[in-house]
């Protein structure tokens, strides 16, 4: 259970990897898409050739965990991660390094929520994972209310972008609770 836990949480900051390098690389894509190639299509690509790698990173995840793993992530990507994808995209629109910041702070969040699980299958104390998913939920806000007001000094106008975090946050707790079942499931 401990090792495909472990293989969940890496498998996420992957996939949340992937969407900061989508963010990074939307000039390209929007060029792309002037083209009139599919900007998607890329982006898919470039998930998939970073998965591979990660697979590498857990082969002492027993196959079979492995698959279901890989099943749940990639179900996830055609919803979950396009969802992220999009609501950053629009961000983008208004400020690049707060979107990427914004991926970033979702990213440290939905790592500290699988490490606080981690944590409670090998001490089973409710209490301490209930404590560490509130404090996760605490880092978030704070993180991204300093990344909001680092923007604001800059002069950006974050009027649209600060209702973003809600969605984005929502698709991360999506995520993992997605990842938890179907590991649960396959015990």
């Amino acid at each position: 259970m401990i090792k495909k836990m472990t293989a969940a949480r890496i498998s996420f900051k992957s996939h949340m990897s992937c969407a900061m390098k989508y963010a990074k690389d939307q000039d390209k894509y929007d060029q792309l898409s002037l083209n009139g190639k599919d900007c998607n299509q890329t982006a898919s690509r470039s998930f998939e050739n970073t998965w591979h790698k990660l697979e590498n990173k857990v082969l002492d995840c027993p196959a079979d965990s492995w698959e279901v793993i890989e099943t749940t992530i990639m179900d996830c990507h055609s919803d979950i991660a396009h969802s992220i994808f999009s609501q950053v995209v629009l961000a983008y629109k208004y400020d690049r390094k707060l979107a990427i910041s914004l991926l970033n702070t979702a990213k440290n969040y939905g790592d500290r929520l699988l490490n606080a699980e981690i944590k409670n299958i090998k001490k089973e104390d409710k209490e301490k994972l209930s404590k560490a998913a509130g404090m996760a939920n605490l880092k978030f806000a704070n993180s991204w209310q300093a990344a909001i007001l680092k923007a604001e000094r800059n002069g950006v106008d974050i009027g649209f972008i600060s209702g973003v975090a809600d969605y984005v946050k929502t698709d991360v707790d999506d995520l993992i609770d997605d990842l938890l079942e179907a590991i649960v499931q396959d015990i």
